[in-house]
Formats: C-alpha cells, sequence, structure tokens
C-alpha cells in the first residue's frame, strides 16, 4: 500500500513538472529567462566577457605577428634562392683577370715582330743559298737594225748565267752566250751580269780591239726571291761589233730569264 501511495506521488510530481516546463517554453518565458538569443550571439562575437575578448585580442595579434614574420623569411629565402638562379655567384663566373699594361703589350708586340723578321730572314737566306746553287738562263728575241730601223733583221739572243756565290744572286758570271744577227753569230763571253735596284744590266767587252763590245740594261718586272720566271725587256741597246764600230747594232728584245 505504501509503494503504491508513492508512485502515485512520483507520477503527480512528474506531471507537475511537465507542465511547468511546457509554460515555459510556451509562454515564451524561458527566452526571458535564459536569453538563449543574446547568449549565442554573445559566443559568437567573443564579447560575453570583455577580460576573453582581450586577450582573444591579444592571441589574434600575436598570431597574425608570427604568420607575418613567417612570412617574411619565406619572401626572404625566395628571394635569395632567386637572386642566386638568375646571378650566379662570383666564384662560379670568375674568370681569370688579365692585368695587362700597355708597355707590356707593346715588349710583347716587338718580341712578335723581332721574331717575325729572324723567320723571314732564315727563310730568305735559305731561298738565296739555294738559287746561287743554281744555273739561270736568259733567252728571248727581237729586231736589230744598223743605221736605219726599217733595215731591221731578227734577232736572237741566249746567255748561261752562274751566280757568284756569296753575291746574294747580285752578280753572275757568263758562262756561254750568243747572239744571232739576221743570221750571223755573235758570241757572247768572257762577260759578267750584275743586278742592283731592279736593273739587269749585262757587259760584255773583250781586251781585244776586235772583240764585241755590249751594254744592255733592262729594268726587272718582279722578284727573283719570288718568282721562278722574270720577264726583261731591251729597248734600243746597242751592240759594238768592234770597239770603235761606227755604225753599232740596236736592238729591241723581249727576253726572259729562268732559273
Amino acid at each position: 500500500m505504501l509503494r503504491r501511495d508513492s508512485k502515485i506521488h512520483l507520477a503527480g510530481i512528474s506531471s507537475i513538472i511537465v507542465t511547468i516546463v511546457a509554460s515555459f517554453w510556451g509562454f515564451g518565458l524561458a527566452d526571458k529567462v535564459f536569453d538563449f538569443d543574446s547568449l549565442v550571439q554573445e559566443i559568437k562575437e567573443g564579447i560575453r566577457d570583455p577580460e576573453i575578448k582581450q586577450n582573444k585580442e591579444e592571441i589574434l595579434v600575436e598570431h597574425t605577428e608570427d604568420e607575418s614574420e613567417q612570412i617574411e623569411e619565406i619572401a626572404l629565402e625566395q628571394d635569395v634562392t632567386s637572386e642566386e638562379s638568375l646571378h650566379p655567384t662570383k666564384e662560379m663566373n670568375a674568370e681569370p683577370e688579365i692585368v695587362s699594361s700597355e708597355s707590356e703589350f707593346e715588349t710583347e708586340y716587338d718580341n712578335y715582330n723581332q721574331e717575325n723578321k729572324r723567320t723571314k730572314a732564315k727563310l730568305l737566306q735559305e731561298r738565296i743559298e739555294l738559287l746561287e746553287e743554281r744555273l739561270f738562263e736568259l733567252s728571248g728575241s727581237g729586231t736589230g737594225w744598223e743605221g736605219a730601223r726599217h733595215l731591221s733583221k731578227f734577232t736572237t739572243i741566249k746567255l748561261k748565267l752562274e751566280p757568284i756565290a756569296g753575291t746574294e744572286l747580285t752578280e753572275f758570271r757568263i758562262m756561254s752566250g750568243m747572239l744571232s744577227y739576221g743570221g750571223i753569230g755573235i758570241s757572247l763571253e768572257e762577260g759578267k751580269v750584275s743586278i742592283e735596284q731592279n736593273i739587269f744590266l749585262i757587259e760584255i767587252e773583250h781586251d781585244e780591239a776586235t772583240d764585241p763590245y755590249l751594254t744592255m740594261t733592262a729594268k726587272i718586272i718582279g722578284s727573283i726571291l719570288d718568282d721562278n720566271k722574270i720577264e726583261l725587256d731591251f729597248e734600243d741597246q746597242l751592240l759594238y761589233l768592234v770597239k770603235e764600230d761606227k755604225t753599232p747594232i740596236h736592238l729591241d728584245l723581249k727576253t726572259t730569264l729562268t732559273f
């Protein structure tokens, strides 16, 4: 009987509590008492407690400063990396420094010129020595006349020349020679040839008064040292059959000197 009464009392109390709660919610008393909207708004805005708000702001500021410092450090590292990639270190691109004064350059240039001159002089001397061992030949043809040019006759000349050693191709000995004038052969021996300032000179003078006497000159076109053939033109040269010849033979000859 006692237990049944207790259950009845508990049921009654539960009904009363449910009625009270329903009244709160039904008549909006809960909103007025607890003001849930304001509480939610304060939680959202973080301003329910001023001290909490201030701490939150301080924490936010410190967090923002830390992030800014980290961002600056990352940006600085990226700038340094980019600068190094665009501009390699000086050690990587270092080139040997050339320290040369004007006087040093002039000295090197003078040494080069002197060495070049010595080389050319050596080659020149070798060329001269080689040619001095060879025999030269002068040959050609043209016309010869006595008195009047219209009386000219076909004329040829041939000389064998031997360089005189040590004269560097400035003097030659006539080994043998012949000049043919109108079918008449005239011996040209015991003479000499000299070269001076690009002038080729033939001199033949015998001791006997009846020996032919000849002096012929021609300008050399070219160089004996550079060419293997030289063209020589003798114009209006005189050949005396005897020393006292009153009517020497005039000679126009085109010749070639080979060696």
